[in-house]
């Protein structure tokens, strides 16, 4: 509130006369008057509260000495006074006092530099950093602002002197205006406009020396002198009633909060003073001049000259004091929520009023905030101080609180335990949200809310007011199934897909193959089946939460082993039938004719009878191959003992005998077909055994060359000489528009003309070499004679091989018969064609 003495609001209890004589006295107050107070009686009294029992200004800091109950600065013992400070120096209680300390004879102090005088500007004072003449240097200073029964406003102060030779000044200049000591350029800044100093302001300036009188004080107060110029002023009234002082005169003191070092004060090292401030402007100035102190500054100087130099200081001590005035001050601005107190300074027990729709106490000034309207208000302070009647104003603003935020909550998912919360109402610059009583943010949302939970969100605006909260609770965190288990069913050797079946609980889910996506839990069973082979995930759902998956394998389907390749030794006379496999057998096992699979055995399949065979391979994952067949043919018949014409030896005739067989013989299509043996020796393509001793007998076998088969012996005990009935067939076959050939057992076979393999199974390969230069043409026959198709035909030289492949793939198994014709003419060579 601004610094000020009002004289225009006084009202001097409505009566106009006294209202001229105050302004004539304050006309009056021109010349400096000393103000001498030493005739008054040793160890005064202040009648204040606090402390309790009054101050006792009798140079002595302990309360209740050298007389029970009555207050001083510090307690004392044995009574019931009252005290301001505590041993340490601390503020007792919430009194308005204040002990300041300042540094002592060390060139650390802070004083006043040459040329700065007691009624100059302060502005224009300067300061430095050194050691204060010795009667000059203050340790301790302190002041009580307190009142009286009659509600007169007071001032305690008190200092100390580091010697107390000689004669000692110090002042309290009590200021309306702020003066700071500036922190660099070592001077002051006041923001008095008058002079450096507002009119009205006041110093208190105690004398005090060391022949035993009493303190002498002067109050000077700061006024235009002339038009411009402003000066301290002693007032013409006897202040003697209204000013009460004392130093230890009567000897040393205790100070427990210590002065100089020291826990007691030498003889008059101690000076203090108590001055009625309302009774002092009642007389001064105007009844109703009040003062706002806003700066206590203490110094102290060289003399009582008005120009005296200043010496020593106290940093300017920033207040709030208000003499014969009142200032309230309440807080703000408000929210409508609670009570707000006033607070009030300076003349008590005046009454508070305000413009409408704030609900006020008149007594206490508390505000009822929430039932009062928001707005801005002006609560004035009525009060009277000198039978004038004053007011003060104070304004006060009541917020509207935000309403309650609109929520948009974000509740748990399936993957996220946590939810979140977002004020979608009210947002904006300015605003505030607190969530379940936390910190304020500017933030619209609240995240990581557990799953469950209750919140409750506030709306606070720029001017702290909060909403009501809007309240809710998360929904729980909904499940997510555990993973499936399943089992997987192979391909096999028939079926080539594979099935997986969950084998975990199904009841209440369904299962998606391969896919996150919900739309496609569609499986309620849990069994995926056709399977081509691969990885594959299944997972299971529920509600809208999704498992992790479970990853299985569809391998391929297990190869089905290729049908073996076969090659069959057909049974002759002298060698038994053997199938033998020719394609791989690792890893295999063989079934021959339906019977049980087992290994290969060792050198084939024998013990074969005639017929047909079949032999299936199985592999490590017991598939079959197709059936291979080899078609065992019978074993060949023997030739018929052979029968013989004999020629013994005689007297006219040869002296050896001959043996001829006359059947079975060779003939021209079949020119190699049997050899003969003779008792055992090598056979021989001759029938015909000649040389032979009379009575050396014989024993001839035939030998088919064709199946190695050999017939029994003929001997001269069973011999025949029948005719032979050996057959050559003559096969005719009738002529089609195709082409034939005559099958005789005339048909030559050359050894310019082969064939192999015999037998062959696809393909066969026959070479002929031609015995001179022309055409030739070869051709495929049946053993009917039909043309089966053209092999080969062209043109070749004298001596050159020609190698024609027949594609026997198609052909059905049996004999077959090649023929080659060209300008020498025809030869013809078997094949034999097996499945």
């Amino acid at each position: 509130m601004e610094n000020f003495i009002s004289y225009s609001t006084c009202k001097a209890g409505g009566a106009p006369q006294k209202q001229l004589t105050g302004l004539r006295r304050y006309a009056m107050v021109l010349i400096a008057v000393l103000v001498a107070i030493s005739n008054i009686a040793f160890a005064q009294i202040a009648p204040v509260n606090p402390p309790t029992g009054g101050f006792h200004i009798d140079g002595d800091l302990r309360a209740n000495t050298p007389q029970g109950g009555i207050g001083d600065w510090v307690s004392g013992p044995g009574g019931s006074g009252g005290f301001i400070f505590n041993n340490d120096g601390t503020v007792n209680g919430g009194v308005n006092a204040q002990l300041v300390r300042d540094p002592y004879n060390e060139r650390a102090d802070i004083i006043f530099t040459e040329g700065s005088k007691f009624n100059a500007d302060p502005s224009t004072w300067a300061w430095s950093v050194s050691k204060a003449p010795n009667k000059n240097d203050i340790n301790n200073a302190m002041y009580l602002v307190t009142r009286d029964a009659s509600n007169n406003d007071w001032i305690v102060i008190g200092g100390d002197r580091l010697s107390t030779s000689g004669t000692s000044y110090i002042d309290f200049e009590l200021l309306q205006k702020s003066v700071t000591r500036n922190g660099t350029g070592n001077g002051f800044t006041s923001l008095g406009t008058e002079g450096g100093r507002t009119v009205g302001d006041l110093v208190v300036s105690m004398e005090y020396s060391n022949g035993g009188s009493k303190p002498i004080v002067r109050i000077y107060r700061w006024q235009e002198v002339s038009p411009g110029v402003y000066d301290y002023v002693l007032p013409t009234r006897d202040l003697s009633a209204l000013v009460f002082a004392e130093t230890n005169r009567t000897g040393s003191v205790d100070v427990p909060f210590r002065g100089f070092g020291s826990t007691s004060y030498s003889q008059y090292a101690f000076v203090e003073a108590a001055v009625n401030v309302t009774g002092v402007l009642r007389e001064i100035a105007d009844p109703c001049t009040a003062l706002s102190i806003r700066t206590i500054f203490i110094k102290t100087k060289a003399s009582d000259s008005q120009t005296a130099a200043l010496k020593d200081m106290v940093e300017p001590i920033p207040v709030t004091i208000n003499f014969g005035s009142a200032t309230i001050a309440y807080g703000g601005p408000y929210c409508p929520v609670g009570t707000a107190t006033v607070t009030q300074t300076g003349v008590a027990n005046g009454t508070y009023s305000s413009t409408t729709g704030l609900v006020l106490n008149a007594t206490t000034g508390e505000i009822n905030l929430a039932i009062s309207i928001p707005g801005t208000y002006t609560v004035t302070y009525t009060y009277t101080t000198n039978g004038c009647e004053k007011t003060t104003p104070a304004t006060v603003v009541i917020n509207a609180a935000p309403v309650a935020p609109t929520l948009s909550p974000t509740q748990p998912t399936c993957t996220v335990p946590t939810g979140s919360v977002t004020v979608t109402a009210p947002v904006g610059t300015g605003l505030e949200y607190s969530l379940n009583g936390g910190t304020w943010q500017t933030g619209t949302s609240f995240s990581n809310l557990a799953a469950g939970s209750a919140y409750s969100v506030r709306v606070k605006n720029s001017g702290g007011c909060i909403s009501a909260p809007t309240t809710g609770t998360l929904n729980s965190q909904p499940p997510t199934p555990a993973a499936p288990t399943a089992d997987v069913d192979q391909p096999t050797c028939t079926v080539a897909t594979g099935k997986i079946s969950v084998t975990s609980s199904t009841e209440g889910l369904s299962f998606s193959i391969n896919s996150t996506n919900p739309a496609d839990f569609t499986n309620t069973t849990g069994i995926f089946d056709l399977l081509t082979p691969g990885s594959y995930t299944i997972r299971s759902k529920s509600g809208v939460c999704i498992s992790d998956g479970v990853t299985k394998v569809v391998n391929a389907q297990p190869p089905t082993p290729l049908a073996p390749v076969l090659s069959v030794t057909q049974p002759t006379c002298t060698v038994a039938a053997k199938i033998v496999i020719t394609s791989s057998t690792t890893g295999l096992k063989f079934s021959l004719d339906g019977g049980p699979y087992a290994d290969y055995p060792a050198g084939g399949y024998t013990g074969l009878t005639q017929g047909v065979h079949s032999i299936k391979a199985q592999n490590a994952s017991l598939c079959v191959s197709p059936a291979a067949t080899e078609t065992i043919n019978a074993i060949p018949n023997p030739p018929s003992a052979p029968t013989v014409a004999i020629v013994d030896a005689s007297l006219c005739g040869p002296a050896t005998a001959t043996v001829t067989v006359t059947c079975p013989l060779n003939t021209e299509a079949e020119p190699n077909r049997y050899s003969y043996s003779n008792n055992g020796g090598a056979y021989q393509a001759s029938p015909v055994f000649g040389s032979l001793a009379a009575g050396a007998g014989f024993s001839i076998t035939v030998k088919d060359n064709v199946t190695g088969c050999v017939s029994s012996a003929t001997d001269c005990n069973n011999y025949t000489t029948a005719s032979c009935t050996q057959q050559v067939a003559t096969i005719t076959q009738t002529q089609s528009s195709v082409q034939s050939i005559q099958v005789t057992s005339e048909m030559k076979e050359s050894k310019s003309l082969t064939a192999y393999p015999v037998p062959f199974y696809d393909n066969a390969t026959v070479e002929f070499t031609s015995e001179r230069n022309g055409n030739f043409v070869v051709n495929l026959y049946d053993l009917k004679g039909s043309l089966v198709r053209e092999l080969k035909s062209g043109t070749a030289k004298q001596g050159e091989v020609n190698k024609i492949e027949v594609d026997g793939s198609n052909l059905p198994e049996g004999m077959y018969l090649v023929r080659v014709v060209n300008g020498n003419g025809s030869k013809t060579i078997k094949l034999l064609k097996k499945q």
